[in-house]
């Protein structure tokens, strides 16, 4: 087991930063289309700049090496097994979002290359 505990913030980092360079300019280039399909969703993210989208996965990031580090210094592992869980949901939520619209959304490349190492680490 320790030896896949850092996997956890790697891949979250690896998946994170496709994130954090290229979401705002998809969501700018991308804002009739989804005005027109997911009006609701849209208005989520109107007043997001990629710096507060930036905080937003450094306090992620922040938990994610706290649960690492609990576990570690416990021994308790549940705890980073239901994280590492709940980011590997996280990478196959945004491969469904991506076929659903039918287009790139800027996290879909790192969830397909993560999604089956996550998998695996699970198994």
């Amino acid at each position: 087991m320790l030896s896949y505990i850092w996997l956890f913030p790697l891949l979250f980092i690896f998946h994170d930063m496709e994130e954090i360079i290229g979401f705002i300019p998809w969501l700018n280039h991308n804002q009739k289309f989804l005005r027109e399909r997911y009006p609701k969703i849209i208005r989520q993210y109107e007043q997001t700049s990629s710096e507060g989208f930036a905080l937003a996965v450094f306090e992620e990031l922040l938990l994610c090496i706290s649960l690492c580090l609990i576990s570690l210094f416990t021994n308790w592992y549940g705890l980073w097994i239901g994280g590492f869980v709940g980011c590997t949901l996280h990478f196959l939520i945004h491969i469904v979002q991506s076929i659903v619209i039918r287009k790139y959304i800027p996290c879909f490349i790192t969830s397909i290359i993560a999604l089956p190492i996550s998998v695996y680490v699970i198994y």
